[in-house]
């Protein structure tokens, strides 16, 4: 097939499915589970500068909260198929009348044969029960993209993407809409000069579910950070089953390989939370939020675990660190906002809710969220102004009806 484009993006028959359940990339927790009373202060040692060794340190189970270490599936694990699959692959590769396809090539075409019926699930499966069941979500189908990149010794990266519309809410976590890509591809330029050796990738394939126009891309993953998104996101699976032992266990999988991702420190912070260590907790969140890069979910909450300390003080000032952190998804706000309204804090709520629609004017749920709190504020033509903006960007028909009879009921409270 002719190439059109340096990196010619191609898609899956799998576009049509709603996608409504994505990887976890960031995750909000909104309440803690504690199982001890609070305390006002807590005696806390950290370092300026964490290193890797510290927070891998610090977050270790000397209290024996989390069990045994169970059998966490290595990396390797993760992307070995049987026998026969191997074999079936190797064999289309390997066909003569294939030979003149580049190898990266052959490797999409395999896959865009072997998952025609492939079935988008929100569970994450590894890449030999992926391509049995076919089924499984994005990172299900990376990694069964990675097994067979392998197999073909052709290059495989891996990209995050922000997809909209996506904005789920269940089980106390607010789940932030991207999900992982794979590309195929191979260098095939080289260049030497002065010494140093230089390889330009020149041709490539994404392989994704989501058609194209529907996402941005964010930026590019290394092997240790999408496997290590693995294991958040069983991490999180667990944790939201109740299963701190597990979840905690995959927690450090995740952090093994990537120990600064806020991702994995916050949710390890949590954990220590939830099984009432707060000052293991506190001090989680003290070293993330000096080593980690982006802060703003470990920010909300250590202010949640201070505000149920009750230091006032310690929360103002979180807060205003909060106002003036310049964070441009808007997923992370959107959580705020939910929180600040749920807590009767509706300035504060509208303010997050404004940071949202700053940051994603085409998402309908900044709008629907500054409509609800105007309502409660009385507010009645802004709250009203606010829902057709919402419903001028719902991308799902299912609420249509929805949206009209809040709009019918807002009326009837203006006459």
């Amino acid at each position: 097939m002719h190439m059109k484009s340096t990196h010619k993006r191609v898609n899956f028959c799998l576009t049509d499915v709603l996608v409504k359940q994505l990887i976890v990339v960031v995750i909000f927790f909104l309440t803690g589970c504690s199982q001890s009373k609070p305390n006002n202060q807590i005696a806390l040692s950290v370092p300026k500068q964490p290193s890797q060794r510290d927070i891998l340190r610090i977050s270790q189970d000397e209290q024996g909260y989390f069990g045994e270490e169970i059998g966490v599936l290595s990396t390797e694990d993760l992307i070995q198929l049987s026998d026969t699959q191997i074999e079936g692959f190797l064999s289309y590769m390997n066909n003569p009348g294939r030979r003149d396809v580049p190898r990266y090539r052959r490797v999409y075409d395999y896959l865009e044969n072997a998952t025609y019926r492939f079935d988008y699930r929100g569970a994450t499966y590894v890449a030999h029960d992926s391509l049995s069941r076919q089924q499984g979500n994005c990172m299900s189908l990376a990694l069964l993209t990675t097994a067979l990149a392998r197999l073909a010794n052709v290059k495989v990266g891996y990209q995050l993407i922000d997809s909209t519309p996506v904005f789920d809410v269940g089980n106390n976590a607010v789940v932030k809409g991207v999900h992982v890509r794979s590309k195929l591809y191979e260098h095939t330029a080289k260049l030497v000069q002065g010494g140093r050796k230089f390889t330009f990738n020149r041709e490539g394939v994404i392989v994704d579910y989501f058609p194209e126009g529907s996402d941005r891309f964010l930026n590019n993953l290394s092997e240790n950070d999408f496997f290590a998104r693995y294991y958040r996101n069983r991490a999180v699976d667990y944790l939201q089953q109740g299963d701190y032992s597990s979840s905690y266990w995959y927690t450090r999988k995740s952090m093994a390989l990537v120990p600064l991702d806020s991702e994995g420190m916050n949710l390890m912070a949590i954990l220590y939370k939830r099984v009432g260590d707060r000052k293991k907790a506190e001090e989680i969140f003290q070293y993330g939020l000096l080593a980690a890069k982006d802060k703003l979910s470990l920010l909300k909450n250590y202010r949640q675990l201070l505000a149920e300390s009750k230091r006032f003080d310690e929360v103002k000032a979180i807060e205003n660190r909060i106002e003036n952190y310049d964070d441009p998804s808007p997923y992370p706000w959107l959580s705020l906002a939910d929180q600040a309204k749920a807590q009767g804090r509706l300035t504060m709520a509208n303010k997050y809710y404004r940071n949202a629609i700053d940051r994603a004017p085409y998402l309908q749920f900044g709008y629907l969220g500054l409509a609800k709190t105007y309502f409660i504020q009385g507010r009645l033509g802004e709250s009203e102004k606010m829902l057709r903006a919402a419903m001028q960007r719902n991308f799902n028909s299912d609420n249509g009806r929805l949206y009209q009879a809040k709009l019918a009921y807002l009326e009837s409270q203006k006459d």
